[in-house]
């Protein structure tokens, strides 16, 4: 990363006295913050035409949906956005504030790596699955990473979370954490789908821990990666699922 075009900014107001076309990295840690629904950040963001590299620590800000509303206007006029790391963890973001965010990030279509944290934002199954789905739509994205940790995605949203993902037929690093989703066999059948069918994949990590996954998920799983001839590095999490028998890890 070019240390010379780098910015990193720690108040909202110092960045919106800058020069907004000469950004081409940036980096904004504002967690705590409590920005909220209000926060001008997405209207600056949105006058960034040469960006390319953006990080926001956006860690319980009080965002909810209508910040999530605003930051994502400015995001879709990043029109030369290549790189988006987003940490809106803590934020109580719902189905609602999840729902905007898949939706618009689709509209920013020069992505190729993206990575978003969500962890512990009281989303259900709705929002999850919505946001597989509408990433899957973002065909140029090679780098995915969603930290999902501690929300309610249960069977239903993680099944149709990762069928709606394996619709991206470009990722070749794909990390997904669902700890304490409370997803069983049936979203982890859907994660193995997406394995299969996402065929450019070489790197995955999934955590998968301290859920209600059995032996029969375990089985599905084993069964995708033996298939794929790509995958270089594998990395799964599975402790503390209790239904899971000690002779089908070893068949992993």
């Amino acid at each position: 990363m070019n240390k010379e075009k780098q910015r990193t900014y720690y108040k909202l107001k110092n960045f919106h006295s800058s020069y907004f076309s000469k950004h081409k990295i940036l980096i904004f840690d504002l967690r705590k913050n409590m920005i909220g629904a209000n926060s001008r950040l997405g209207i600056g963001l949105s006058k960034c035409e040469n960006l390319t590299n953006l990080t926001l620590n956006l860690q319980n800000c009080y965002f909810k949906t209508i910040g999530t509303q605003k930051l994502c206007d400015g995001l879709e006029q990043c029109s030369k956005l290549t790189s988006l790391t987003i940490n809106l963890s803590r934020n109580n973001l719902k189905d609602e504030g999840t729902l905007i965010l898949g939706n618009r990030l689709r509209n920013v279509i020069n992505l190729t790596t993206l990575s978003i944290d969500l962890m512990h934002n009281n989303i259900g199954e709705l929002g999850i699955s919505n946001l597989g789905i509408e990433l899957g739509q973002c065909q140029n994205l090679k780098r995915l990473t969603l930290q999902l940790e501690q929300n309610y995605a249960g069977d239903q949203g993680t099944y149709d979370f990762s069928t709606g993902i394996s619709k991206n037929k470009n990722l070749e690093t794909l990390k997904i954490n669902l700890k304490k989703n409370k997803l069983g066999d049936k979203g982890v059948s859907g994660l193995a789908i997406c394995i299969q069918n996402c065929v450019k994949l070489y790197k995955i990590s999934l955590q998968l821990q301290n859920n209600l996954i059995g032996n029969n998920g375990v089985q599905e799983l084993s069964s995708s990666i033996q298939e794929c001839a790509n995958i270089q590095y594998f990395t799964l999490k599975l402790y503390q699922n209790y239904q899971i028998t000690s002779s089908s890890i070893q068949r992993l």
